[in-house]
């Protein structure tokens, strides 16, 4: 349902350029019939009151068929046609209601020109100069007020399109280039620095205007060879995303490291790692997510990454075709991750393994042989690698773990050993002693005047 509102405050006119901020609308420039006569005059709208004030005049010339962009709390206009083809552009801000001049527009001079808005970039392309047609596109950094030209545009040269954005794309269809009118439609990704055909738009025309609102476009009005139009078209952006960017659940590898790639071709990545990057760099154990984004479409997908950091302890040899050698190969890490099954334990520490407590998240007893221990005040906490519930934190005083009283623990014979690992959690006046004291029943005690973590139990 549409609702008129309070009239422009300025003059009649049309090829106006036009941007938001926040909640207010900015129009300004653009040329009446009458003379012709160009404006430079400036007007903020209001929609909760309904009301329009005018704020400082655009301070270059009058013009019409510039184009207007907003990123951030700032508005941008540019190029336009004052008897001349115009290539300056500017910066209003509304915080100070201020025009300051940026880089001018580094392509030919031009109007009736295309523009939209990517993240904090915004891009100036097509138009005409003295009745030529252009394809040429550019890139505006707010950042470093530099234009970088991109991809010309591929569906050949014209004016008088319409123009938006979605998600990590900009779209262009229609326009003219006299006596040739237009319907197609084209995407713009700067991932790839590409254009890409899109499904046609309804009738040829020029003169459209467009804006776009939750993942859709909209486009209407314009003017074609049958006359001025009304019509207004919705536009979905096609959801080409694969539902599964990683091929495998599970990936189990070798060495320091590994490389997880969660595919070309989409527009924007975020891992659970932090990283925007196609491609992550992996030197630990665990679970994977990457959300990758299409235009408006969007995917997650998980994945287990098993990576074992193994040595082969053989010297350099030589043997013959068709011979064989016997490998022998350590682990010399098991990344940065916390191991819970045996499995994952190297082949010679499960040899003769009598108990082994992980502590992934309890006291089991993961050797295989039973020996589950029971906790006394000790609470679960996390381990040097930051993973939760992979430790136990004792108090130094009267915590401890015991375990059954097995005939298995016998420590008579020298060549049994135990190991564990610990960190201080905080340091007394005066250090005491640390050590493990092991009775029958089995009880893991921590005697000493330090609050101290323990990390795995061999």
């Amino acid at each position: 349902m549409w609702s008129q509102k309070a009239d422009f405050g300025g003059g009649a006119r049309h090829a106006a350029v036009a941007f938001s901020i926040g909640n207010k609308g900015y129009v300004g420039t653009g040329v009446s019939l009458n003379g012709p006569v160009y404006f430079n005059d400036f007007y903020e709208y209001d929609p909760n009151s309904n009301s329009w004030i005018q704020v400082s005049s655009f301070p270059a010339s009058a013009r019409h068929s510039a184009v207007g962009f907003a990123i951030g709390d700032k508005g941008y206009v540019g190029t336009g046609y004052d008897g001349t083809w115009k290539i300056d552009f500017w910066q209003y801000s509304p915080a100070n209601d201020s025009w300051i001049q940026r880089a001018d527009f580094a392509g030919m001079a031009r109007y009736e020109a295309a523009s939209f808005t990517i993240g904090t970039k915004g891009y100036i392309g097509l138009g005409q100069t003295s009745g030529t047609g252009l394809v040429d596109f550019w890139e505006y950094d707010t950042v470093n007020n530099l234009w970088t030209p991109i991809a010309d545009f591929t569906g050949g040269a014209r004016w008088s399109t319409f123009s938006f954005s979605i998600g990590n794309k900009g779209y262009v269809g229609t326009g003219v280039n006299f006596p040739a009118h237009f319907n197609d439609f084209w995407s713009y990704s700067p991932i790839s620095n590409a254009w890409t055909q899109e499904t046609s738009f309804g009738l040829e025309r020029w003169d459209a205007t467009a804006f776009s609102i939750a993942g859709k476009g909209y486009a209407l009005t314009g003017v074609n060879n049958s006359g001025n139009q009304k019509d207004c078209w919705e536009y979905s952006p096609s959801c080409n995303v694969d539902p599964n960017p990683f091929p495998q659940d599970t990936i189990t590898a070798c060495g320091a490291s590994f490389l997880l790639d969660a595919g070309s071709g989409y527009d924007s990545y975020l891992w659970n790692t932090g990283s925007t990057s196609q491609s992550i760099t992996i030197g630990q154990s665990g679970w994977y997510i990457c959300s990758v984004n299409q235009g408006s479409c969007s995917v997650m997908d998980s994945m287990y990454l098993d990576l074992h950091n193994v040595e082969i302890l053989n010297n350099d040899t030589s043997i013959c075709s068709g011979s064989s050698v016997m490998l022998t190969a350590i682990a010399t890490g098991l990344g940065t991750g916390s191991a819970c099954q045996l499995s994952e334990l190297p082949s010679s520490l499960r040899q003769g393994l009598l108990a082994w407590y992980p502590f992934c998240g309890n006291a089991t007893d993961q050797s295989g042989n039973g020996n589950d221990g029971t906790v006394y005040g000790a609470s679960l906490t996390s381990d040097r690698f930051g993973q939760p519930g992979n430790a136990y934190s004792f108090n130094g005083s009267n915590n401890y773990i015991e375990g059954l009283n097995s005939a298995n623990w016998q420590f008579a014979d020298s060549k049994q050993s135990i190991s564990f690992g610990f960190i201080y959690l905080s340091f007394p006046t005066r250090l005491g002693m640390t050590w493990l004291s092991l009775v029958k029943p089995i009880k893991i005690y921590l005697l000493t005047l330090l609050e101290i973590q323990i990390q795995g139990l061999k």
